[in-house]
């Protein structure tokens, strides 16, 4: 198993593969009545199933899916409340196999398994997992992502309210703690994503309300600190997400508070807020650009 695991970390998910099924096979020999045995039996189930997974056909994914249904039958015959493990893998299991139905499309299933996966992680015998709170924010961000995919209002309302729960979970602690920020900073692409289109129907200031606009800085402002800051320390891994925030709030800035549009571009190009690789880079040059063709006034 643990060579398996090996390979499949290693990119290798087709010499991973037999591995998994050999355990598997042996596991099922086991008594089932055993929590521990049971556990690792999921486990196999589990691991056979991201192994699978990786080759991206509809009928790998299919059979993935076959994989982690059997694990999570496993896992829920388990005494949840005896070890911090049991918990977690269930909750990982169901997050999992919701990201591959909505790799399919299958939008309500996936909505179904998140919130499972949150409803385990949420429970008492699940507070003493250690990295419970990160589990809860990356469940969160995933259904908000599944929400996006609906292309009506209410869905778009919907994705917003996971994604704001995402990001209180992080909040305090994205700045200091290398597994938070991606989290919160796509929580944040993803409400500005459902704004695009509110704010593609106006046409001149004031025609979203004055919440959307605000909700909309607010986030934008805060993720780009956090961006910032990591730049600070010589973390340049959030810079994507920094620079499609740059271009969201140009754009805002421009169309419902110009007079604020400057600062804006002025914090994203001091280098003692950041870094002098963030402020020289090509892709926050190309954003600034961008963010000064929308106030008219050159530069780059």
């Amino acid at each position: 198993m643990k060579q398996g695991i090996r390979l499949l970390d290693a990119g290798s998910p087709a010499e991973a593969l037999p591995l998994f099924e050999q355990a598997l096979e042996l596991r099922k020999q086991l008594p089932a009545n055993n929590p521990t045995y049971a556990f690792g039996l999921a486990a196999c189930w589990l691991n056979r199933g991201d192994a699978i997974s990786r080759k991206g056909d509809a009928a790998s994914i299919a059979d993935a899916i076959r994989s982690y249904d059997a694990g999570i039958v496993a896992l829920h015959t388990l005494p949840l409340d005896t070890d911090p493990r049991f918990p977690r893998r269930l909750a990982i299991a169901h997050q999992n196999r919701g990201l591959l139905h909505l790799s399919q499309e299958r939008v309500d299933a996936a909505i179904n398994d998140l919130h499972t996966a949150i409803g385990v992680l949420e429970q008492p015998h699940s507070s003493a997992i250690d990295d419970r709170q990160y589990l809860l924010a990356a469940a969160w961000l995933h259904v908000a992502k599944a929400r996006a995919t609906g292309a009506d209002g209410d869905a778009n309302l919907a994705a917003r309210h996971a994604a704001l729960r995402a990001i209180d979970l992080v909040a305090g602690v994205e700045h200091s703690t290398a597994l938070y920020p991606e989290v919160g900073l796509r929580a944040r692409h993803v409400i500005c994503r459902t704004l695009i289109d509110t704010l593609a129907r106006t046409a001149a200031p004031g025609g979203v309300l004055p919440h959307d606009v605000h909700e909309s800085t607010d986030i934008i402002d805060e993720g780009l600190r956090v961006a910032r800051e990591w730049e600070r320390q010589g973390d340049a891994r959030f810079r994507p997400l920094a620079c499609d925030l740059v271009r969201f709030g140009a754009r805002v800035y421009a169309i419902h508070q110009p007079q604020h549009l400057e600062e804006f571009i002025g914090e994203n190009v001091d280098p003692s807020l950041s870094s002098h690789d963030y402020v020289a880079s090509d892709e926050i040059r190309a954003a600034v650009k961008e963010a000064r063709q929308l106030s008219s006034r050159p530069g780059d």
